[in-house]
C-alpha cells in the first residue's frame, strides 16, 4: 500500500567561534579575514553539506522549497498483452517555520492500452504543524493510508492493516502529556497503474478515528475504530460485485520497562451477514541478560475484518520465542500452536531452530531446521559456512525440505565481492534436485545483483536470476531487471528500466509459521516483461532552519537504504534476492519515505547522530515479515551518507 510524503527537508549550518583572554587580537585580525568560505576546510577539500547543496549553484535564500516533475511512458506484456502507459508524476515542498512543511505529490495517467480511463493520484500533507500547549499536527488531503495509533503499530504476530483512503486526516501528537489523536474521513480505494500510481475507488465511505495515552510507569492505552460502509470487498473478494458495510474497533493497552513488555489487544467487528465477531491476541516479552523471550496467546473468530480488509481468522494457539546473542552465538527458536475454531482444519504444530557460531572474525558456521505437524506434515534443514576470503565474503549453504508431495535438496555459494567505492557485486550459483510424486528434477541457476556509478554521471542497477530444471519436467525461469540513470546537467535525469518474469516452474518448497498463514500453492505461472522510459527535473532553493530530526544549527548528513527479501537470512542482499516494493519505511516513528520499485529509499537531509528505521508492513508479501519490530539503528555522520539494508525474512 502506499505511503506518500515527501522528504526533501533538511539544513546544518557550520559556525566557529573563538573567545577567549586574547578577545583583543583576536579582533583585529577578524577585521581583516575575509568571509568564512566553507570549502576552503582541508584545502578546500571538504565534502560540501548535502543541507545546503552547492552553493554556487542554488539560490539559498528564503524559506527552502523544491519541485520535481517526471514524465514517464512505458509499455508492459503480460500474457501476450501490451499494456501502454504514460503520465506525469509531480511534487513539491515548501517548509515554513509556522505552518509545518507543506508537500504535493500528484500522478497524473493518461488514458492508454492500460485501462479504459485515465487515472490519479494526488496528496497534499502538512507536517509538523506547531499548535499552542506543545502540540504537533500532521494533516492530509487526497489519498494517504489511514493513521493508526502507536500501539496498533507495534504488532509482533498479528497486524492491523491500514485503509488506502481518498479523503482528509489529521493526527494530533503532544510529548509532554502523552496524547496521540487522529482521524479520517474519505472513499476507500486500492492503488492501480503499473509506473505511474494511481487511486482506484471502491466505493462507498470510511470513517476513523482513535486515541493513544501513554502514562507514567510505562503504561500505554489506546482505542482506535473504523467504520465502512457500501464499498465493494476489493481486497477480500476482488471479483465480488457486492458491497461491504462493517464497523470494527481495536483497544490496546500495554506495560513497557526497558526489559519487559506486555500488550493485550482486543479487537471487535460487525459486518453484515458474519454478525459480531472478536479477535483477542495478547503479546509478552521478555529481555534478561543476553536471553530475549516472546510468548502469546490468540483467538480470532471466523470472518474477523478490519474495515474492508481481512484479518487473520478462524484460528486460536498461542507462540514461544527465544533468541540468546553472544560474540560468538546466535541462537534463537520456538514453538506455534494453531487449531481452527470451526471447520475441518486439524491442528498444527510448528517448530523452528537456528544456531550460528562466528568461529573466527573471518569465518562462521551455522544452520537450522523447521518441522511442521499437521495434515500435511513437513520439515527442513539447512547448514551454511561464511568466509571471508581475499575476494570479499563468501558463504556455502546446504538446504534440503520434505512434505507429503515432494522432496527438494539444493546447493547454494553466494559471493559478495570486494569492489572499488560506488559500486557493488553479488552473485549466486545454485544445484539442486526435486522430486515430485514420479517426476525427479535436475535444477541449475545463476543470479547477480550489482551496478554502481559506470561514470560520475551514469549509474547502472542490475538484478538478475536464471533457473533451469531438467529432467522429466523442465522449465526454465527468468527474472530480471536492468536500470540505467543518466544526469544530462544539474537537476535533469533520464532514465530507463527494463524488467522481464517468466516463471513456468513450481515455487520452491517452503516449510513456516501457521500464523498468521502463508500460501500453499505449488504452482505458479508468470509470463510479464517491460520497460519504461523517463525524464525527470529536480530543482531546490532556500535554506532551512533545522535538519530533519534535529534542532536548528546541527549538524546533517543523509540515510539511503534498501529493503530487500532476505532468503537466506544472512542479512545482506545477495544476487537474486529482490526488493521490496511500495513500503513505508519510517525515521525515528515519525517521518516516512516509500520504496521504489525496487527497494530503495532515501531520507535526503538527516540531523547528525543515532536514529532508528522501522518498517510499516501493510504491503509485505506474505510470509513476509520485518525480523526487528523494534526497528534498526543507524548513526549519521556530519557531511556523510550512511546506507542502511534492511531485510524481511520469511515468518519463522
Amino acid at each position: 500500500m502506499n505511503r506518500r510524503a515527501a522528504i526533501p527537508l533538511g539544513l546544518a549550518a557550520l559556525c566557529v567561534v573563538a573567545a577567549d583572554g586574547r578577545a583583543q587580537a583576536q579582533d583585529a585580525v577578524a577585521a581583516e579575514a575575509p568571509t568564512y568560505q566553507d570549502r576552503l576546510i582541508d584545502g578546500g577539500a571538504l565534502t560540501p553539506d548535502v543541507s545546503s547543496g552547492n552553493a554556487q549553484e542554488q539560490d539559498s535564500s528564503g524559506w527552502p522549497r523544491s519541485f520535481r516533475v517526471e514524465a514517464v511512458t512505458s509499455r508492459v506484456t503480460r500474457d501476450d498483452v501490451d499494456l501502454d502507459e504514460s503520465g506525469l508524476r509531480l511534487g513539491g515542498m515548501i517548509d515554513t517555520p509556522n505552518f509545518g512543511a507543506i508537500t504535493v505529490d500528484a500522478n497524473l495517467r493518461t488514458a492508454g492500452g492500460y485501462g479504459d480511463d485515465a487515472g490519479s493520484l494526488i496528496t497534499v500533507y502538512q507536517l509538523g504543524l506547531p499548535m499552542n500547549g506543545g502540540w504537533r499536527v500532521d494533516n492530509a488531503l487526497g489519498a494517504f493510508n489511514t493513521p493508526a495509533v502507536d500501539l496498533a503499530r507495534n504488532q509482533y504476530r498479528f497486524y492491523v492493516p491500514s485503509i488506502v483512503n481518498n479523503g482528509l486526516a489529521t493526527e494530533w501528537r503532544n510529548n509532554s502529556s502523552g496524547l496521540q489523536l487522529h482521524a479520517s474521513a474519505g472513499q476507500p480505494g486500492q492503488l492501480g497503474g503499473i509506473y505511474v500510481p494511481t487511486f482506484e475507488d471502491l466505493g462507498g465511505r470510511q470513517v476513523s478515528a482513535g486515541v493513544q495515552w501513554n502514562g507514567d510507569g510505562g503504561w500505554s492505552v489506546a482505542l482506535q475504530g473504523v467504520d465502512v460502509d457500501d464499498v465493494q470487498p476489493g481486497l477480500i473478494m476482488p471479483t465480488s460485485s457486492s458491497t461491504l458495510s462493517a464497523l470494527s474497533l481495536l483497544g490496546a493497552v500495554a506495560w513497557r520497562t526497558p526489559d519487559t513488555r506486555v500488550q493485550l489487544n482486543l479487537l471487535g467487528s460487525a459486518e453484515g451477514d458474519a454478525g459480531n465477531q472478536t479477535g483477542a491476541w495478547l503479546d509478552t516479552g521478555l529481555t534478561y541478560g543476553r536471553v530475549q523471550h516472546m510468548a502469546g496467546a490468540f483467538r480470532m473468530d471466523p470472518e474477523l475484518v478490519w474495515g474492508h480488509l481481512a484479518m487473520p481468522s478462524n484460528l486460536q494457539g498461542g507462540y514461544y520465542r527465544a533468541a540468546f546473542q553472544s560474540r560468538q552465538w546466535l541462537l534463537d527458536g520456538g514453538v506455534d500452536f494453531v487449531t481452527p475454531l470451526e471447520g475441518d482444519g486439524s491442528d498444527t504444530v510448528f517448530a523452528t531452530g537456528y544456531a550460528r557460531y562466528q568461529f573466527t572474525s573471518r569465518s562462521g558456521l551455522g544452520g537450522g531446521a523447521n518441522v511442521r505437524d499437521s495434515d500435511s506434515d513437513a520439515w527442513s534443514v539447512f547448514g551454511f559456512a561464511d568466509q571471508e576470503n581475499r575476494w570479499g565474503i563468501g558463504r556455502a549453504q546446504a538446504d534440503y525440505a520434505t512434505d507429503d508431495d515432494r522432496d527438494s535438496m539444493q546447493l547454494t555459494l553466494d559471493q559478495t565481492w570486494q569492489t572499488p567505492p560506488s559500486t557493488r557485486l553479488n552473485t549466486s550459483v545454485m544445484v539442486g534436485r526435486e522430486q515430485l510424486a514420479d517426476d525427479s528434477t535436475n535444477l541449475f541457476g545463476i543470479a547477480v545483483n550489482g551496478g554502481g556509478s559506470l561514470w560520475s554521471s551514469l549509474v547502472l542497477d542490475v538484478n538478475a536470476r536464471w533457473d533451469r530444471a531438467g529432467g522429466d519436467q523442465s522449465y526454465d525461469n527468468v527474472l530480471a531487471s536492468v536500470a540505467l540513470n543518466w544526469v544530462i546537467r544539474r537537476g535533469w535525469t533520464v532514465g530507463g528500466n527494463f524488467y522481464v518474469n517468466r516463471n513456468t516452474g513450481r515455487i520452491p518448497l517452503e516449510v513456516g509459521s501457521p500464523i498468521p498463514g502463508e500460501p500453499t500453492f505449488i504452482n505458479q505461472t508468470v509470463d510479464d516483461q517491460g520497460f519504461y522510459v523517463s525524464l525527470r527535473y529536480n530543482w531546490q532553493a532556500g535554506t532551512r532552519s533545522a535538519p530533519l530530526a534535529g534542532m536548528p544549527g546541527s549538524g546533517s548528513g543523509s540515510v539511503a537504504g534498501i529493503l530487500f527479501l532476505d532468503a537466506n537470512d544472512n542479512g545482506r542482499q545477495d544476487a537474486g534476492e529482490s526488493g521490496a516494493a511500495n513500503v513505508t519505511v519510517l525515521l525515528n516513528g515519525r517521518f516516512p519515505a516509500r520504496t521504489d520499485g525496487v527497494g530503495r529509499f532515501e531520507f535526503s537531509v538527516v540531523a547528525a547522530g543515532s536514529h532508528v528505521l522501522t518498517v510499516v508492513p501493510d504491503n509485505l508479501p506474505l510470509p513476509w515479515v520485518f525480523p526487528t519490530p523494534g526497528g534498526v539503528s543507524v548513526k549519521v555522520g556530519v557531511r556523510d551518507r550512511a546506507f542502511v539494508e534492511l531485510p524481511v525474512q520469511r515468518m519463522r
